[in-house]
């Protein structure tokens, strides 16, 4: 086959299955999980069903397969801004633009991980391995871009991470249930108040635990010396 015909018919591929993906998450966004069937995804995308089965094998593994592209999408976006120019706080905010676009312009990430959570009796274990796959890359990678957008290593930077998620999610189920959506940017503002405040206090914990150990260390090598005296 000649080298241009190989090319066209494996850009022809790539389009159909980003096809399938495309239609799979609107309509699971839409329909949840168990309401999108094979037939569905086939009909909206426009192919027939032996193109997602030569592409994804299964209706779990295409799921699968979404969920490693959107952690693909918002790992790169998230390393993207951490490891930016400016102020640590500058840093911060960028980060924090990251989540908040996420839940303005990319909803569905949010969206596909929600409806996973809501019906676990009928996700195959093929998804949950990959959810578990998704929440240790998303949790290691806020972890380390909240690390370098401080500019230091945070004391139990990864329990930070779980924090800074449930909050993200809690402020996009706000967002979403309430008509007209909630006020985003004193949302965002009070979360950024908060994570600092947490930071904070890490910071002054582990300075207090570093004085205690230091006077009790102080207090063992004195010990000798004064009963060598007597």
């Amino acid at each position: 086959m000649p080298a241009t015909s190989k090319s066209r018919k494996t850009a022809r591929g790539e389009a159909s299955r980003q096809r399938i993906l495309d239609a799979a998450i609107a309509l699971i966004c839409e329909r949840g999980y168990s309401g999108t069937s094979v037939d569905a995804v086939c009909k909206r995308a426009g192919v027939v069903k032996t193109a997602l089965y030569w592409h994804f094998g299964s209706k779990a593994g295409l799921l699968a397969a979404i969920i490693h592209q959107i952690t693909d999408e918002w790992v790169d976006d998230l390393e993207s801004r951490a490891t930016g120019g400016g102020t640590p706080v500058e840093r911060l905010d960028e980060m924090l633009g990251g989540f908040r676009d996420m839940m303005t312009n990319r909803q569905h990430s949010l969206q596909i991980v929600a409806a996973i959570v809501a019906e676990p009796a009928n996700i195959e274990p093929e998804v949950i391995e990959a959810v578990r796959w998704l929440n240790e890359h998303g949790l290691t990678t806020i972890a380390r871009g909240f690390e370098e957008s401080i500019g230091l290593p945070v004391p139990t930077a990864r329990l930070m991470a779980h924090t800074i998620t449930s909050l993200m999610h809690g402020i996009h189920r706000q967002h979403v249930v309430q008509p007209g959506g909630v006020d985003l940017d004193a949302y965002f503002y009070d979360m950024k108040r908060t994570i600092l405040a947490s930071v904070e206090e890490r910071f002054k914990r582990t300075s207090d635990q570093l004085i205690r150990t230091a006077t009790v260390e102080h207090r063992r090598a004195d010990k000798p010396a004064e009963e060598a005296s007597d």
